[in-house]
């Protein structure tokens, strides 16, 4: 209960300036906070429009396919339709502006690109060997030096570019300038449309250029395109993509029409489901578990600073133990006691120092391990971290800030639909805009915080539902009687919370009296058991 307490001064603390409401210039402080929760509101449903239009261009194979074809495909007599990237073969991919057989794609769609995009290797702007784009047209015209380019004439030199496709990741990590050709390692080349990947769509080609990349495009280009396992390396960046065999084959078989891919589609969502599940209930329960004990405990701090103050005569007469003590009972109680008797305090808070220590390198290794289960290839090798990062902050303003009865009814499950969504949308594409979903997710949820403060916390403050004796609406019941300074058991985190209609806090007034008897005084007078509350805390205070 004094933990809730402490906690439930900080929220009071941070509504303060929202119940005075006093103008500050021109603005109030619920005007703005009102403001800022529907600007979080737009941008996130804009944002959600623009990932959903990124998202459809996806799962095609239009782009990559074509041009692997014609690079790994046998020319002369010989020649068959078909081809493939042998395992020990790598391709470097470059992006044009526009090639030729974009007209064909786009026939309806009015060519906008007009400008061409200068990369950074060693043709100093031509965007292929052999090849240059012409500054007045979106076709690519072959080159006339092309003749004299060492690449043309050492079939085992490795091209440049700015991607490299292969079906085995470890030839990524080789010294393509010498063991390549040393090894006789066949480097093929091929030139992507950067139009092609954009879908002719000037939304896109301002997302992939400003703030995306063309990771994500390419990366499910070339999923499609090779139908089994294979990494995708950005050659400036170093970011590898890698892929499974099954990641690629489920989603296919899935597509097909008949009895049998209903079933495959409906096993594959449900997988999808299970798994976000798992993810939420992971990162949910052990963010919530460490950060309770590194608050709980994190105060040690404050009492190891107060006993090394109080080494030093000078210092320790202005100290107040008692202050301290009261700001943290739940610490300060027990060491009070430790002193009373003439024992030292010095154990107790190396203990709960420990607990920090292996409470934060826990938390530490799980990020690590949920990171490489729940977040691997293909996605983005940063994106478990920073969904850590929105957890941890949703579970802060949970903690602090969910106190009425209607906020705790309706934000965390809000909240935890967007979590469910953003998962899905992990799992359920081969290679999602991962850090786009990832703000839609951040801004949507930050808006379901604020409002629920401001409708739900503010006006519950205001009319006393929640304070000081009351400081949280919901909350879970023990078995047993507890002292108030106790810290909740850890257990407690995973147990539902009591019914809604359930006076937490009763009144003696609300109070049944014992069987035969009229008044509650006379009964205990005469030794009757006084009835315990829902906490448990009058038996706790008679057993004391």
């Amino acid at each position: 209960m004094d933990f809730e307490r402490v906690l439930f001064r900080v929220h009071a603390a941070a509504l303060d300036p929202l119940v005075a409401d006093a103008p500050r210039g021109r603005v109030r402080p619920r005007e703005a906070c009102r403001a800022g929760a529907e600007c979080l509101l737009i941008a996130g449903a804009a944002l959600l429009l623009v990932s959903a239009a990124l998202h459809a261009s996806l799962g095609t194979d239009r782009c990559l396919a074509p041009r692997l074809a014609d690079a790994l495909r046998r020319p002369g007599p010989n020649a068959t339709k078909g081809w493939r990237l042998p395992r020990d073969a790598v391709v470097k991919i470059r992006f044009a502006e526009s090639l030729p057989a974009d007209e064909q794609l786009f026939a309806a769609v009015p060519d906008d690109v007009a400008t061409r995009r200068r990369l950074p290797d060693d043709d100093a702007g031509f965007l292929d060997a052999g090849r240059r784009l012409d500054a007045n047209t979106t076709s690519a015209t072959p080159n006339p030096s092309a003749s004299s380019d060492p690449e043309a004439r050492d079939p085992w030199a490795v091209p440049h570019g700015e991607y490299t496709l292969t079906r085995d990741s470890a030839l990524l990590w080789l010294d393509e300038d010498r063991f390549f050709p040393k090894h006789r390692i066949r480097a093929y080349n091929a030139t992507v449309s950067a139009r092609c990947l954009d879908g002719s769509s000037s939304l896109a080609r301002f997302f992939h250029r400003s703030m995306l990349g063309y990771d994500t495009p390419l990366a499910n280009q070339a999923m499609e395109a090779l139908g089994s396992s294979g990494a995708l390396r950005n050659d400036e960046t170093g970011v590898v993509v890698r892929w499974s065999r099954s990641a690629v084959r489920a989603p296919r078989r899935a597509r097909g029409s008949g009895f049998k891919a209903a079933i495959r589609f409906l096993w594959l969502r449900l997988g999808v489901f299970a798994k976000s599940i798992l993810a939420f209930f992971l990162l949910s329960t052990v963010t919530a578990l460490v950060l309770r004990v590194l608050v709980s405990s994190g105060v040690v701090a404050a009492f190891g600073l107060w006993y090394g103050l109080a080494a030093f005569p000078a210092v320790a007469a202005r100290l107040d133990f008692d202050t301290l003590a009261r700001a943290y009972p739940w610490l300060g109680a027990p060491l009070e006691l430790l002193r009373a008797q003439g024992r030292p305090g010095g154990p107790l808070l190396a203990a709960h120092a420990a607990r920090v220590v292996v409470a934060y390198a826990t938390y530490e290794a799980a990020q690590l391990a949920f990171s490489r289960w729940l977040y691997g290839s293909p996605l983005p090798p940063e994106l478990g971290l920073a969904v850590f990062g929105v957890c941890l902050a949703w579970e802060c303003v949970t903690m602090v800030h969910l106190r009425a009865a209607a906020a705790i009814a309706l934000v965390p499950r809000l909240q935890a639909l967007y979590f469910l969504g953003l998962h899905g949308s992990f799992y359920g594409t081969a290679r999602p805009y991962a850090f786009l979903n990832l703000l839609v997710a951040c801004l949507l949820m930050a808006h379901a915080s604020l409002n629920g403060i401001l409708e739900f916390e503010l006006p519950a403050l205001e009319r006393g539902d929640v304070d000081v004796d009351a400081p949280r609406a919901r909350r879970t019941e023990m078995p047993w009687p507890a002292l108030d300074a106790m810290l909740p058991p850890t257990w407690s985190l995973y147990m539902p919370l009591s019914p809604a209609d359930d006076d937490p806090f009763p009144d003696d007034a609300d109070l049944p009296a014992p069987d035969g008897a009229g008044g509650g005084d006379d009964d205990d007078a005469d030794g009757g058991e006084a009835p315990a509350d829902d906490d448990g805390d009058a038996a706790a205070s008679d057993d004391s």
